[in-house]
């Protein structure tokens, strides 16, 4: 059943749904049913618990995905590849690669990582910039269940990415705005011919393509 199709809402439960459309559509959610059993009384609670586990999940798969790019970076550098079509399928059948992602790679923070590549060649002050940001946020949401109450957000109460609520429409929408063109330059320095269209990894259901 529609949600809100039979239900009475309170003006603040209508700006909710709202939210949580909004923000399923920038994550890829489907939000288009929702339980209309929930008791009124109790549906900001579930809708805010929507938005919030869709903003979390979201931050956390970008950041692993912009994780897997570093990697890569990493990698190529390392080991030798084919030039046009970068593949690590061949080196995954050797000891050496397989130590190397598995005992250094996996061993590193996302951070760590982007020195390695920032050595390797320097990376552009505003892609620098979104990694610091990105990764204070996924500390926070991964290891935090009230991140709210980190002493980096006591003041204003709010998790909050580039000073806006990231549990918003606004928030996400800027935290987007941000990844894309940061992921793009770093993928730019592994694939060639790579455009900034990508949605998806070619072949991601096997390890055959990115590091992991």
């Amino acid at each position: 059943m529609k949600l809100g199709a039979s239900m009475q809402l309170t003006r603040r439960q209508r700006e909710l749904i709202s939210e949580a459309k909004e923000i399923a559509a920038v994550t890829k959610t489907n939000f288009a049913d929702f339980d209309e059993d929930i008791d009124p009384d109790y549906l900001s609670v579930h809708l805010k618990l929507a938005i919030r586990n869709m903003v979390i999940a979201h931050v956390i798969t970008r950041y692993t995905l912009m994780d897997e790019i570093l990697s890569d970076v990493v990698a190529k550098y390392f080991f030798t590849v084919q030039k046009k079509k970068l593949h690590f399928g061949k080196l995954w059948r050797t000891k050496k690669f397989r130590i190397f992602v598995h005992h250094m790679l996996d061993e590193m923070y996302l951070m760590k990582k982007a020195d390695i590549v920032h050595a390797i060649k320097p990376i552009p002050r505003d892609v620098r910039d979104h990694l610091n940001k990105l990764n204070a946020l996924r500390n926070a949401l991964a290891h935090s269940f009230f991140p709210e109450n980190r002493r980096e957000n006591r003041k204003t109460k709010k998790v909050q990415y580039a000073g806006v609520d990231i549990f918003t429409y606004e928030g996400i929408e800027r935290f987007e705005d941000d990844w894309h063109p940061a992921f793009s330059k770093l993928a730019k320095r592994v694939y060639i011919g790579w455009k900034d269209t990508w949605t998806g990894w070619a072949g991601s259901e096997t390890q055959d393509g990115p590091t992991h």
